[in-house]
């Protein structure tokens, strides 16, 4: 679908665009979750679930990015330790209070201005755990690369057998219908 690859695109511009830079943090983080959101919309959209926001949010978190399918959960130690509920509440966090989680069974998120397999990160992780503080270093790169492989497990999915052809048809049309109806229109750059 058109629409759908031209909103992945946007999403993978706006990341290349930002860079590593730490004075992006939080815009990075919020791209992040933004994307998560417009996938979820995807999701709901296709499958015809009429799911409200939170029910939504944690399925797809579930079935999508905290599990063995995903790569970069697979890979990513952090990101292992967190539950549905943790990443839903960060995202709460950050959408609307501009803010980190308040800790969720005694882990706290922490998110670096750059990639968290460092040295220092290291330091700083054994630092918090001698003080008695449980935190996950995850960096706005990593959620978005979490997002990204979720959504590419999705696309999978959505692309079914020739004999499933009708029912992914339809659910094309209803992702036409709700990007249509959102206005989803691309923004000018001046």
């Amino acid at each position: 679908d058109k629409h759908l690859s031209e909103i992945l695109d946007e999403f993978a511009k706006a990341t290349k665009h930002l860079g590593n830079n730490s004075l992006f943090v939080r815009t990075r983080l919020l791209l992040a979750f933004s994307f998560l959101e417009v996938v979820c919309t995807i999701y709901n959209s296709y499958y015809d679930l009429s799911l409200t926001n939170r029910p939504l949010l944690l399925r797809w978190i579930r079935n999508y990015c905290l599990n063995e399918k995903n790569i970069v959960f697979m890979e990513h130690e952090d990101i292992r330790r967190l539950t549905d509920e943790h990443l839903y509440k960060f995202r709460n966090a950050i959408i609307h209070a501009f803010a980190l989680p308040e800790s969720e069974s005694n882990i706290s998120i922490v998110v670096p201005n750059g990639n968290e397999k460092s040295t220092v990160l290291d330091k700083y992780k054994k630092g918090f755990k001698d003080a008695g503080h449980d935190v996950l270093f995850i960096s706005s790169d990593s959620l978005l690369a979490l997002f990204t492989a979720g959504a590419q497990i999705l696309i999978k999915d959505i692309f079914l057998s020739v004999q499933d052809l009708e029912f992914s048809y339809n659910g094309f049309l209803r992702i036409h219908k709700e990007i249509e109806r959102r206005a989803a229109l691309g923004v000018p750059v001046l």
